[in-house]
């Protein structure tokens, strides 16, 4: 039986490109490489919910990973996502589901109310239903900066981190504190690792990006830059994957570069 492969994209400034990166790469795993896919949405904003269930009409019926961290049992909490395929009219599932976010998360009655013992609890749950469910990938799409979340992300429901980067001189800072936080989580996940990291929204106009793409070139986990490109943002307007909206685009094969090295660098790492 495979591994499944649990990640998360992170990075503790806002902006980088995480919930689009999520939504680009479920495409590629889901459309042209037949994998059942959970995306996990731990993201506050809860974009990831919003983009992944636009066509679905009873969306605003299920439950969230809210009522989960409080017991709710997690299938009443997970929406089966529609997309539309490429010429077709109607909408399908791919086998992408989505476990629906909850804007109170980081309230001050959000996650760091709850008892770790029921977060645990509730982390074991979710990966019961995961292996039940028999997903191939989990995606988890993080929040820009949270302890809680993030401990909670890599001790129960993530081995690996992928990184955008978006490109400005901030985006790099918290890089260090998101190898503390899993350095924290490793008590309870000792395998929990970064698998990759890439810049988002690289525009070529800009020397100052250039430069950048230069410096990540330097991390041992660098894959590769994704354009700042119309296709990637119509796409995500329309809820449809980048892959699915424009195949030959330079982010569609950009995004499909990602899923093919970190498929490769996690399999080497069983």
């Amino acid at each position: 039986m495979s591994k499944i492969k649990k990640v998360a994209l992170v990075n503790r400034k806002g902006g980088c490109g995480k919930t689009t990166s999520l939504f680009s790469i479920a495409g590629v795993l889901a459309g042209e490489m037949n994998q059942k896919v959970l995306a996990i949405d731990l993201d506050a904003q809860c974009n990831t919910t919003s983009t992944m269930t636009m066509y679905v009409d009873d969306a605003d019926s299920y439950k969230t990973v809210m009522d989960v961290l409080h017991g709710v049992d997690v299938e009443d909490a997970v929406c089966g996502v529609l997309w539309q395929g490429k010429g077709l009219r109607n909408y399908t599932n791919y086998g992408v589901d989505v476990l629906c976010g909850d804007a109170a998360i980081d309230s001050s009655e959000g996650i760091v109310a709850i008892p770790e013992e029921q977060i645990m609890n509730a982390g074991k749950r979710i990966n019961e239903y995961i292996n039940e469910r028999g997903y191939d990938w989990v995606l988890v799409d993080m929040p820009p900066s949270s302890k809680v979340i993030n401990d909670f992300c890599f001790k129960y429901l993530a081995d690996y981190a992928l990184i955008p980067f978006s490109p400005d001189a901030y985006s790099a800072s918290g890089y260090s504190q998101i190898m503390n936080d899993m350095a924290d989580a490793r008590e309870v996940n000792p395998s929990v690792r970064v698998i990759g990291s890439f810049m988002a929204k690289r525009d070529s106009r800009f020397g100052m990006h250039k430069a950048l793409e230069e410096d990540m070139a330097e991390l041992d986990s660098y894959i590769c830059s994704v354009p700042y490109e119309a296709a990637i943002a119509e796409s995500t307007y329309f809820g449809r994957p980048v892959c699915f909206y424009k195949s030959n685009s330079k982010g569609s094969e950009a995004y499909r570069m990602i899923v093919k090295e970190i498929d490769k660098r996690i399999k080497m790492d069983y």
